[in-house]
This record gives C-alpha cells, sequence and structure tokens, in this order.
C-alpha cells in the first residue's frame, strides 16, 4: 500500500494524483471539468484563501450571469446554448 499524506485528507499518493493536470490532458478536457476550476487547484495546493476568494467570485459571476434569466423563467442551461462556458 502507497504511504499515506498526512497534508491531503489522508489520501493515499495515487488518489492524489488522479486529479492533477498532466501534460496534454489540458486540451482533451471538455471546459466544464472541475480539475480545470481555479479554486480548485488552490485547494490541492492548500491555498485556503485564494481558493475561497475565488470561490466566491465565480459563484457571484455565475448569478450575475443566470439572474436575469432565472426572472424570466428560463432556469435550464446547456453547453449547447453558452458553447464558451468555462471556468474563469
Amino acid at each position: 500500500m502507497p504511504p499515506v499524506n498526512l497534508t491531503r485528507y489522508n489520501l493515499t499518493s495515487f488518489a492524489i494524483t488522479l486529479n492533477e493536470l498532466t501534460e496534454g490532458l489540458q486540451e482533451k478536457l471538455p471546459p466544464t471539468n472541475s480539475r480545470l476550476r481555479p479554486d480548485q487547484r488552490y485547494v490541492e495546493n492548500e491555498d485556503y484563501e485564494k481558493a475561497n476568494s475565488d470561490k466566491q467570485r465565480l459563484e457571484k459571476r455565475q448569478r450575475m450571469f443566470c439572474e436575469p434569466e432565472l426572472h424570466q423563467g428560463q432556469i435550464h442551461l446547456t453547453i449547447d446554448r453558452y458553447p464558451y462556458s468555462k471556468w474563469v
């Protein structure tokens, strides 16, 4: 059994590597893949303050984007409707 990494939720080294962005992988992933989320990358690098502020920024941006449509009764958003959606 691989050694446990005590700084990352007691996960094994193998489990930690499952979410890594290896060279060439980013181009193959869909734009909505959680590995592309900046706040997720900060958490993985144990920078929790940046992760929290970036998550707040992302949530605020998503609320501003969706709010007008929610008031019009259009609550189902699809990637086809917004083909350039990505984590920013």
